[in-house]
């Protein structure tokens, strides 16, 4: 199975979605096909180190982020082999990291929605990127326009289209076109799960769209997808506002069918993909506490690791995850640091960085191969996955993305890996 790439996570609908995708064809359209040729130039051989264990001072901005008071946004984008897929609203692309050459753009055949501003991570799954756009499908005669997600799939190296489908999407108003998210969930070997979010008609879908005819195979409305992989689909149930009932629901990828449910309650559980077979839940308010941490079994619903969290009065303790896409689990849970074997998780963290220990938790922004990236007060830091101890290397930054090629800081810099 094929995972989402990145380190993000978090999303939290009624009118019912609507009908399955169409094949859109667009003669006279901008299409990938329109990005410029490959450049003459020659470009510098690219060293690996996997992992990196520290990364060159000089950087080049490939991303552009903004401040959101009180910290920047976060980078909206995927890393794979050296290349950044970054996505819009309008459109998407793909940027060289190493040189800050940009290879191709991808647009949506359709006008885009642009008034929420909110975009969600490309996926790069094998030698195709997968991008989702909220468009509007113009009116015509009677039938007035209405929304849609358009989802593109393109060659990895060219950026050329392999194919591409709209999946209209029916709300109580629908010419009133301006609202709507995308999130293109994940993909896996004949699957593309994405979901539509829109605050302003509390709808909230999942759409599963086979990879071989292009077409909607099932759609649930009032449940949003966080994680597909071993033939799950897990997501959040029940309309998203606070107050109403929430089940956190895992459904088959070939048919919706349901294999399993836990009851939430009044509140969605944040959804984290970790490994093929684990996913960590952040469950808000539960009948054992304030907040419940667990590492799952994605195939069953088991808690493999459970933590308690009583908070203060409308204070919810921040969860963070990281899968190294090898043998470790990393989480930040408030101010603790606890780390696990992704193959033998169980009742206690194999290791614990704890604020009333003889050491300072770091700030984790990564996790890759084997090291954890992050920073203290001292300044950014790695750790050994396995352990938790203190790496000797000075990784000069503390990267959200990272390969074995570069790693991009949560301002949208790239740096290149040097050890």
């Amino acid at each position: 199975m094929l995972r989402l790439c990145v380190a993000i996570v978090a999303v939290a609908g009624v009118i019912a979605g609507c009908g399955g995708g169409k094949d859109q064809a667009q003669p006279g359209q901008p299409q990938p096909s329109d990005a410029p040729s490959t450049p003459t130039s020659t470009k510098p051989q690219k060293k690996s180190f996997d992992p990196p264990r520290s990364f060159g001072s000089g950087a080049k901005t490939v991303l552009e982020t903004k401040d959101i008071g009180g910290g920047q946004a976060p980078v909206v984008a995927t890393l794979a082999d050296g290349v950044v897929y970054s996505n819009g609203q309008t459109g998407g692309k793909a940027i060289d990291a190493l040189t800050g050459e940009q290879l191709w753009t991808v647009k949506p055949s359709l006008e885009a929605m642009t008034y929420r501003g909110e975009s969600h991570p490309p996926v790069a799954a094998m030698d195709t990127v997968y991008f989702g756009f909220p468009v509007r499908v113009p009116g015509k005669g009677t039938t007035p326009a209405h929304p849609a997600a358009e989802v593109v799939a393109v060659d990895k190296e060219s950026g050329k289209d392999r194919w591409r489908t709209t999946i209209d999407v029916e709300t109580s108003d629908p010419g009133n076109v301006t609202d709507g998210v995308v999130t293109l969930v994940g993909v896996d070997d004949q699957s593309v799960v994405l979901t539509w979010y829109s605050q302003n008609f509390s709808v909230g879908n999942t759409y599963v769209v086979d990879s071989g005819s292009h077409q909607v195979r099932w759609k649930k409305d009032q449940y949003l997808a966080g994680d597909v992989a071993s033939g799950i689909v897990l997501g959040n149930a029940g309309k998203p506002s606070i107050a109403e009932e929430r089940t956190l629901q895992a459904l088959s990828v070939t048919d919706g069918t349901e294999k399993w449910a836990t009851k939430l309650g009044q509140y969605a559980a944040g959804i984290q993909p970790l490994s093929p077979k684990l996913v960590a839940v952040d469950k808000g308010y539960t009948s054992k506490a304030d907040q419940t941490f667990e590492i799952e079994d994605l195939t069953t619903g088991k808690a493999l690791y459970s933590q308690q969290i009583d908070n203060d009065f409308s204070s919810h303790t921040t969860v963070e995850c990281f899968w190294d896409q090898a043998d470790a689990i990393v989480c930040s849970v408030g101010s603790k640091v606890l780390g696990f074997d992704v193959n033998n998780v169980g009742p206690k963290p194999q290791w614990e960085i704890a604020k009333d220990s003889s050491r300072t938790p770091p700030s984790v922004t990564a996790a890759y191969h084997g090291l954890v990236y992050g920073e203290t007060q001292n300044g950014p830091l790695t750790l050994d996955a396995k352990t938790g101890k203190d790496s000797p290397d000075d990784p000069i930054i503390a990267p959200i993305l990272v390969d074995k090629y570069v790693g991009i800081t949560i301002k949208g810099d790239t740096h290149v890996a040097t050890k």
